[in-house]
C-alpha cells in the first residue's frame, strides 16, 4: 500500500499542469482545483474515495461542457463560397454504360 502514495503526488502535478493550460486556455478550471485538493485529501480513507468520486464527475461535466475546436462541414457555407458540388445529372438515368 505504500508505494501507492507516489500516484497521488503524480495525480497533485498533472492537475496542476492541467490547471496551467486550463487557465492559459481560458477554459474551466473546477475540475483540475477539485483534483489538486482530492489529491492532497486522499489519503483520508473515506474522504478520500467520496472525493474522487466528487472529482470525476466535475471533470466529466467540465469535459463535456468544454468548447470545442473541431469544425463540422457546413453546407450552407460550401455553396455559398460557388464550390460545385454536382456529381451527376439529376434526372436519375444510368449512364454506365451498361447493355440493357
Amino acid at each position: 500500500m505504500a508505494l501507492l502514495w507516489p500516484l497521488l503526488l503524480l495525480t497533485a502535478i498533472l492537475h496542476i499542469v492541467t490547471l496551467i493550460l486550463s487557465i492559459k486556455e481560458n477554459e474551466k478550471r473546477h475540475g483540475s482545483i477539485l483534483g489538486i485538493v482530492t489529491s492532497v485529501l486522499a489519503w483520508i480513507p473515506f474522504l478520500g474515495m467520496v472525493m474522487h468520486i466528487a472529482s470525476t464527475i466535475v471533470l466529466m461535466m467540465d469535459a463535456a461542457k468544454t468548447k470545442s475546436d473541431v469544425h463540422f462541414f457546413d453546407h450552407d457555407d460550401y455553396h455559398d463560397r460557388g464550390y460545385n458540388y454536382d456529381f451527376g445529372d439529376s434526372s436519375g438515368s444510368d449512364s454506365g454504360g451498361g447493355s440493357d
